[in-house]
């Protein structure tokens, strides 16, 4: 039989393959039951593997597809939540800023009232705090108040002429018959 097998393992022309006895069920001549089952057992394998491969590949893909979304919704809820707290932020900064402007404004009248100063001139008022405010009116005051004490402008009365009281007086004084 040696001339039966070819080189390669392959059966040469005219030749057949053992095939197990039908009534038997043995293997045939030069094949072991190991060798039968182990092929068979193999393929099995490796056609049970391959879906199982494929199967937790196709599960793998799933999943990463649903983390990849939790994490997009993530994202955007925190962007969500940033831009809300940056929004948030800026409101409280305009408010904060306009309770500062209305503080400053109210100290402004109060600081006039007190110093005397007519209320329509304490948005002229400036600085920082009440003692740099009280310092400005007092200046503006002066600034509206004339030079001989008497109430002029801004006190309530009208400023009034120096000198003369009237064109009569002024020309005789002129004159110098005063």
């Amino acid at each position: 039989m040696a001339d039966d097998d070819a080189p390669d393992g392959a059966t040469p022309d005219g030749a057949t393959t053992p095939t197990p006895d039908a009534t038997s069920g043995k293997p045939p001549h030069g094949a072991t039951p190991a060798d039968a089952n182990d092929n068979k057992g193999d393929d099995e394998l490796r056609d049970a593997g391959v879906r199982a491969l494929a199967a937790e590949r196709e599960r793998v893909k799933e999943l990463t597809a649903k983390l990849a979304e939790l994490e997009d919704a993530g994202k955007s809820e925190v962007e969500r939540t940033r831009n809300q707290l940056q929004r948030e932020t800026q409101r409280a900064e305009r408010a904060e800023a306009r309770v500062a402007e209305l503080e400053r404004g109210s100290a402004r009248l109060r600081i006039a009232e007190e110093v005397g100063l007519p209320l329509e001139l304490a948005d002229r008022i400036n600085g920082d705090d009440d003692r740099a405010m009280r310092a400005d009116a007092k200046r503006l005051l002066d600034l509206t108040q004339p030079p001989d004490g008497r109430l002029g402008a801004g006190r309530g009365g009208v400023t009034p002429a120096r000198g003369p009281e009237d064109m009569n007086a002024l020309i005789r004084g002129a004159a110098g018959r005063g």
